[in-house]
């Protein structure tokens, strides 16, 4: 479907703010893991992305995939 890891990782960090702006902390978490599994810097290093993360270990800390997000990208929850 799309050639490149970062073209992956880009579908889901779409994804991730589209269920951001829904509101749904677990199916954001899961995207954002799922961009994070193509390419970590799609998430690691996009500010966008970095600050959905951010704010959703502030936020919905309990989320188990907030969690497993959280360790992915190396942050005590």
């Amino acid at each position: 479907m799309y050639p490149t890891p970062e073209r992956r990782a880009s579908l889901h960090t779409n994804m991730a703010v589209a269920w951001w702006m829904q509101g749904d902390p677990r199916q954001t978490a899961d995207a954002l893991l799922s961009a994070y599994r193509q390419a970590p810097s799609e998430v690691q290093g996009r500010p966008t992305m970095r600050k959905i993360a951010d704010d959703l270990v502030v936020s919905h800390p309990r989320v188990p995939a907030v969690r497993e997000l959280a360790k992915a990208l190396h942050r005590a929850s």
